[in-house]
């Protein structure tokens, strides 16, 4: 996959990366990218590679992609998996509670009591 990068998306300057469904090539707005924090630049990517692999424009299942490449890699990545989604999503709140639940799903599968129990009750937001 190749990544190209522009100064700026002039179309949508607040958005830090995109992806030719065609080509699989990242394009990445380094305007909006160099604002993030690197584990945010990290899921970025990942996020965009699960675009184009996944051949989806499904948010929920880009972001699935990513967390999949990313979860337990490296300390804090399931809280940053959640604070990348919630820095992107901005208003999208479907969204943010499917990276909550999907995180919830990784914990709950290694065992972790707290996220079983949220899960089993759906008191996850």
């Amino acid at each position: 996959m190749k990544i190209t990068i522009y100064e700026t998306f002039p179309e949508n300057p607040s958005n830090p990366a995109c992806t030719n469904m065609q080509t699989g090539e990242i394009e990445i707005n380094k305007s909006a990218f160099d604002l993030l924090p690197s584990y945010a630049q990290e899921f970025v990517i990942h996020h965009e590679v699960g675009h184009y692999r996944l051949q989806t424009s499904d948010e929920c299942k880009a972001d699935d992609f990513a967390l999949s490449k990313m979860a337990l890699k490296k300390e804090f990545s399931l809280k940053h998996h959640v604070d990348s989604v919630y820095m992107l999503a901005r208003d999208d709140e479907r969204r943010k509670k499917h990276a909550l639940i999907s995180v919830l799903k990784v914990m709950a599968k290694l065992g972790d009591r707290k996220a079983i129990e949220i899960l089993k009750n759906g008191n996850h937001g």
